[in-house]
């Protein structure tokens, strides 16, 4: 997973039972018919959205997965072990879904079943993970491996000497970081090469038939201030750059529509609409062509002024005709055909939803 999206399905029973996490919908009967979302036999096959919870704790969030269906029904834990869980991303065929995890001890990648079961752990060693993504065969994966630890000690450990375990004279050595891909036949690791600088300092999101890369640059004042951003595309060579959109403020997170012939991007179009949870999602052609809204937060219904404005997420349907959104503490369905918005269930603040995947 490309883990631009780090900010976060609601907790198990808060441990005792889901109504204890998550507020009543704010809207009351709003069910969505077949025909706006979704046929009856897409919602009988439950295609899944799987996304990241935070749940806040007395000093700390937990980090839980969680999925639901297209339709807004069968909310479940998938991965409730208070451990920090992250980035959940259904394979290209769909039938498992890849995620971090620390349970191990430190970060490493984990394959699980569509129901939760037969996790199992994919990388090892004293590196742990920081970045990730499907390679578009679905029989490999592209991971960010790193040492990050001061040398001569272990985190939160300080050496035989008294020392901050840096080592003998106290310096920290630099990490050692490599992109590998992990071979999940083998579990055999390989250098990745031949990839644009872009993609592999985790700036970039690579296309779903892995021929393109998607980032953004931000433009900065003398005192460093974010001025404007760009949203770039170049080949996964790094070659052929060219600036698509640079019109806003600021624009994130950003995805590539299904079909990848479109950047789908939350925008704002001031810094106190970036702090205030004013932002509108668009889409834009590839070649720059047919800037359009697709929806904005004044749409959204909501009925009070959340206390704590989490950043807003989403995630597209594989046919590229709904979106799932959620802002305002809210969990939002939107269909793109009818225009019609469902509320699912909002959560308790400060806690929070991100990193959707749908399942194709």
């Amino acid at each position: 997973m490309n883990n631009y999206f780090r900010n976060v399905p609601i907790l198990a029973l808060c441990l005792l039972s889901l109504g204890a996490c998550l507020s009543a919908p704010v809207q009351e009967g709003s069910q969505p018919s077949p025909s706006a979302v979704e046929t009856q036999e897409e919602i009988a096959a439950c295609k899944q959205i799987v996304f990241n919870y935070a749940l806040h704790g007395r000093n700390h969030f937990d980090y839980f997965i969680y999925s639901i269906c297209a339709d807004g029904s069968d909310l479940h834990p998938l991965v409730n072990d208070h451990q920090y869980n992250f980035g959940p991303s259904w394979s290209p065929d769909g039938t498992v879904i890849l995620y971090s995890s620390q349970i191990s001890g430190s970060s490493q990648l984990y394959l699980m079943d569509p129901d939760g079961s037969n996790r199992r752990q994919i990388t090892f060693g004293p590196e742990f993970v920081k970045e990730w993504f499907w390679m578009p065969d679905g029989m490999h994966i592209a991971v960010l491996r790193s040492t990050a630890l001061p040398s001569g000690g272990s985190e939160n450990e300080e050496d035989d000497n008294g020392g901050d375990g840096a080592g003998e004279e106290g310096l920290v050595e630099p990490p050692q970081e490599s992109w590998q891909v992990v071979n999940l036949e083998t579990l055999e690791l390989a250098p990745l090469t031949g990839w644009s600088d872009i993609l592999l300092n985790g700036r970039g999101i690579l296309s779903n038939d892995g021929s393109r890369i998607a980032y953004v640059e931000f433009s900065s004042d003398a005192e460093d201030l974010i001025t404007s951003t760009q949203l770039h595309i170049q080949n996964a060579d790094g070659s052929n750059d060219s600036i698509i959109v640079i019109d806003f403020y600021y624009l994130f997170p950003f995805a590539w529509s299904p079909d990848d012939r479109q950047i789908i991007f939350i925008a704002y179009q001031s810094d106190w609409g970036r702090t205030h949870g004013e932002f509108e999602i668009y889409a834009v052609n590839v070649d720059g062509s047919n800037l359009h809204k697709l929806i904005d937060s004044f749409s959204l219904p909501y009925t009070y002024e959340p206390e704590f404005m989490q950043h807003p997420s989403f995630g597209m349907s594989p046919d590229g005709h709904r979106l799932v959104i959620f802002a305002h503490s809210v969990l939002y369905l939107h269909d793109l055909r009818s225009a019609q918005t469902t509320v699912v269930f909002s959560v308790e603040e400060p806690n929070s939803i991100f990193g959707f995947s749908w399942q194709p």
